[in-house]
């Protein structure tokens, strides 16, 4: 007799029939309700004995529906049913552990009689582990003959027993034609021996390897395939097969690479770009580094003149064709060694190879200057190309990526300045200048708008009279930390900057404001210096017009200085703007006269009242150089028959003052007088200004030969 309890010992009848392995899950039923249960009952439902039997219904070990949609507590009833009436009933069903797991079971019912009230022993068979195998099972199959990755299963000695459908479509290989043979069959060529034994040495200690490898498939060609190899040991523990899984990643690998592609090189010119010379060059230099020393590096930056220019005049097309010309010229002429690369629109980095001296660097540079002169034919056109170079040297100019690129681009930028189609190597010198110009555009429109540049007063004096008939505007810059700024630095800057308006608004303002602060006695005519980019300005006559107006100077004391640049770009323009000022009463000068090569044709086409002499003229006016002083006096009988008035400026020297009288020019300035003068500083020069110094110049030369020489020419 076999007892079933739990733990209050309940006991099944000693007449009880039903016969059950021990291991098996037993359950006895009596009106459908559990009376009785072994212990692999209890451990099958994670259950205590009070939790089985205070159950109403075996239907409550079930989830509320089994798998074909009926309810467990119906589905029970009709099993029970066929129990009793057939005295034997087997299927299969889905349990519900305490915990809540779910499992399938296979579950025989064994009835005493065909009663309603017959006892009925539940034989519970849990299908678990079974259902695992049979999902496992056809899983793998379906693996083996569906899935896309390539399957290949050998013996302990690696021979081939089976392969799957999608090895045979990987490789080209029927499945007839592998089986038997060595695994290794398809190998490339590509890897060494060393690879091979390092590949078996780690599936050996652990069992498993991974990794890409290149096979050789049916037709010939090589291809990349992500490989995978697990061992599987058999009953006593030793390698009974090999399982091998691989996919082909050809495609992986190309759209890494265009990847790459997209990442590393410019799309326009197939070269490195900025990502990959930054990093190449890093490369380099932590290589350099953690050297011992003695090893240099050149690196050149590289930039097309006028490119924008050219790009904006005959188009984007055609300047993206320029661009692939010139660096495929460029490339040509590079040693194997040499790192080339677009940093970004006409802009290049030429790496050179360590092994290269800073002659040979030179000289290649050079030679690429030479090369690039040559006329590009380009859509029918001959296009003419230049470029600046400027090299930074490794360890001279600095020993990390930032300082070279940085220093190499000073170097291109002074080989630019000064004329373009040159090569310029880093030095102290142009790198202080580059600073103090990157410092300028820094803070200039700061300046601008604060009042720091302010307007000095160069005095004006008539000679005919010796009084001081005018002042020129003249723009000074003194910093907080009293460093002086030239002019001729930061004019350029706010011209470049689109500044020079703003410069020339505050100068003008500023001067009103001190004509109201501390007046003087006597008329005096005030000349600002007007820049191209503003005669230029179809709104410029029109606004300083205005601003004449708003800050309360009168137009026919002020006058506006132009130079001959002004000219140049457009005749036209300038014209109309400056017979627009004359006609409200400013008057007009030339500055700079005699330098260009088309002053005495603007002095017949254009109304001006004076022309400055330059101070290139005033210099070399000397008693012993008669050539220059011919020439001052035929610009100045020229302007006089013309109704204009002539100015010298850059006096210096009594005998240049002597001179300029005798030849009759009209005015001067200069340092002989003063230089530009703060406004308090101006206003006591005129009121103490003696007039009689030049009033007492006689009209004789102070050099008899210049006399004569001037008799005979008259």
């Amino acid at each position: 007799m076999k007892s079933y309890a739990d733990g209050n010992t309940l006991r099944m009848p000693d007449s009880c029939q039903f016969q059950a392995a021990e291991r098996e899950a037993v359950l006895l039923l009596c009106d459908d309700q559990i009376t009785a249960f072994n212990d692999a009952a209890r451990q099958l439902f994670q259950a205590s004995g009070q939790q089985l039997t205070t159950l109403q219904h075996p239907a409550q070990l079930s989830p509320a529906t089994q798998p074909c949609g009926k309810a467990s507590f119906e589905k029970a009833e009709l099993m029970l049913a066929k129990a009793r009436a057939q005295g034997r009933h087997q299927f299969y069903w889905l349990h519900q552990r305490f915990n809540g797991d779910l499992f399938y079971a296979l579950v025989t019912l064994t009835a005493e009689d065909t009663t309603e009230s017959a006892r009925v022993q539940a034989v519970v068979q849990d299908l678990t582990a079974q259902t695992r195998h049979m999902l496992d099972a056809a899983m793998g199959r379906l693996m083996f003959s569906k899935s896309h990755d390539a399957l290949m299963i050998t013996d302990s000695n690696n021979l081939i027993l089976d392969v799957s459908p999608a090895f045979c479509q990987i490789t080209g290989y029927a499945r007839t034609e592998t089986l038997g043979k060595p695994a290794g069959f398809m190998r490339s060529g590509v890897h060494d021996q060393q690879f091979y034994a390092c590949l078996w040495q780690q599936l050996l200690q652990t069992g498993c390897w991974e990794g890409e490898i290149w096979d050789k498939h049916r037709q010939g060609h090589l291809f990349p395939k992500d490989l995978k190899i697990c061992a599987v040991a058999g009953p006593d523990g030793h390698v009974m097969n090999y399982l091998a899984l691989f996919s082909d990643v050809t495609e992986k690998i190309q759209h890494k690479q265009e990847l790459e592609k997209l990442a590393y090189y410019d799309t326009l010119t197939g070269l490195p770009n900025r990502a990959l010379l930054l990093e190449t060059l890093e490369r380099k230099v932590s290589t350099l580094n953690q050297q011992a020393g003695g090893q240099h590096l050149a690196l050149a930056f590289i930039d097309i003149d006028n490119f924008k220019a050219i790009n904006d005049t005959k188009g984007h097309l055609f300047g993206d064709l320029l661009i692939k010309a010139v660096t495929a010229r460029i490339a040509a002429l590079l040693d194997q060694d040499d790192f080339l690369g677009r940093m970004s629109g006409d802009e290049f980095l030429l790496i050179f190879s360590a092994s290269c001296t800073l002659s040979e660097v030179e000289l290649r540079l050079n030679r690429i200057l030479e090369v690039l002169r040559e006329p590009f034919a380009l859509e029918d056109s001959s296009q003419h190309v230049n470029l600046s170079i400027g090299v930074s040297l490794y360890p001279t100019d600095g020993t990390d990526c930032k300082s070279l690129i940085a220093k190499a681009d000073i170097a291109m930028y002074h080989a630019k300045k000064s004329g373009g189609s040159h090569v310029r190597f880093y030095c102290a010198e142009v790198g202080a200048q580059f600073f103090e110009q990157s410092d300028i555009e820094l803070h200039l429109a700061e300046a601008i708008s604060q009042g720091a540049i302010v307007p000095k007063f160069q005095p004006k004096i008539a000679l005919q009279h010796g009084t001081i008939s005018g002042a020129e505007i003249l723009a000074r810059w003194c910093r907080q930390n009293g460093d002086y700024v030239a002019p001729d630095k930061f004019i350029p800057v706010a011209e470049q900057q689109r500044l020079i308006h703003k410069l020339s608004d505050s100068l003008l303002s500023q001067s009103a404001l001190c004509l109201q602060q501390q007046g003087i006695t006597v008329p005096i005519t005030l000349a600002f210096n007007v820049s191209a980019q503003q005669l230029l300005d179809p709104k410029f006559g029109r606004d300083f017009l205005a601003l004449l107006h708003h800050r309360g100077l009168s137009p026919q004391l002020c006058e506006i200085e132009i130079t001959e640049s002004c000219l140049i770009e457009n005749f036209g323009q300038a014209k109309d703007c400056i017979n627009q000022l004359r006609q409200q009463g400013i008057k007009v000068s030339i500055d700079d006269f005699g330098t260009g090569f088309c002053s005495l044709n603007y002095l017949r086409s254009l109304s001006v009242d004076t022309i400055k002499l330059d101070r290139s003229f005033i210099a070399e006016l000397d008693p012993q150089n008669l050539n220059n002083i011919i020439v001052v006096k035929a610009i100045i009988d020229l302007a006089h028959q013309l109704g204009i008035r002539v100015l010298a400026e850059g006096v210096e020297t009594r005998s240049q003052l002597h001179i300029l009288k005798t030849l009759q020019c009209d005015e001067v300035q200069g340092f002989y007088f003063a230089p530009a003068l703060a406004w308090r500083d101006f206003c006591q020069f005129v009121s103490g200004f003696d007039a009689s110094s030049i009033q007492q110049l006689n009209h004789n030369l102070p050099h008899s030969a210049l006399a004569a020489l001037l008799a005979d020419k008259q």
